[in-house]
């Protein structure tokens, strides 16, 4: 009997454990995706979105963008394919965009929600990393939000152009033959 009961007690444990994370892999991160060196004055373009469905009634969303206005300056922004039967309205300097859908969804997700094109201020110091990290947040009519997500910050390293790379290594490679050289000449 003492046998059946511990049976039982570690059977409903595990089953908990197993819907526990049944439940946590069921839950969708927001994801920024792109590359993570940019030479300063280039394009960079984000991809932002979702990693699984989001299981909750959607009128609206609202995407934000936190980021550093001094090193990006946005260019453009479009809705993704999850997006597609959307309103799409996209306040680009502001790193702001609203998607109004016609009908409600019940699900969405995943896939990409928006992309997000910024230049790397041209006068950026190499080395430099600038971080963006989006917000999103899922409205059903005069309702409070039925989701809200943040994503880790996606870190983006500026690095130096090859043309200056190739001058700094020209330049190291004649200061180490003209301390070559006097090195001999004593």
């Amino acid at each position: 009997m003492h046998t059946w009961r511990l049976r039982t007690a570690a059977g409903a444990l595990l089953g908990c454990l197993w819907l526990a994370a049944g439940m946590t892999a069921s839950h969708a991160a927001l994801i920024i995706d792109g590359p993570i060196e940019a030479l300063p004055g280039g394009l960079v373009t984000l991809s932002i979105g979702l990693d699984a469905a989001l299981a909750a009634d959607i009128d609206e969303l609202q995407l934000h963008l936190d980021f550093d206005p001094a090193v990006l300056h946005p260019q453009a922004a479009s809705g993704g394919p999850l997006l597609a039967s959307a309103l799409f309205l996209a306040n680009v300097d502001a790193g702001t965009a609203t998607a109004s859908f016609l009908a409600t969804l019940t699900t969405s997700g995943p896939g990409e929600l928006a992309t997000w094109t910024f230049m790397v201020d041209p006068a950026v110091a190499p080395l430099t990393q600038m971080s963006v990290r989006a917000h999103l947040d899922t409205f059903v009519i005069d309702s409070v939000p039925t989701a809200s997500l943040s994503s880790v910050a996606h870190v983006i390293t500026a690095v130096p152009e090859p043309a200056s790379s190739a001058m700094i290594m020209v330049g190291v490679c004649l200061l180490c033959a003209l301390a070559g050289r006097r090195a001999r000449a004593f």
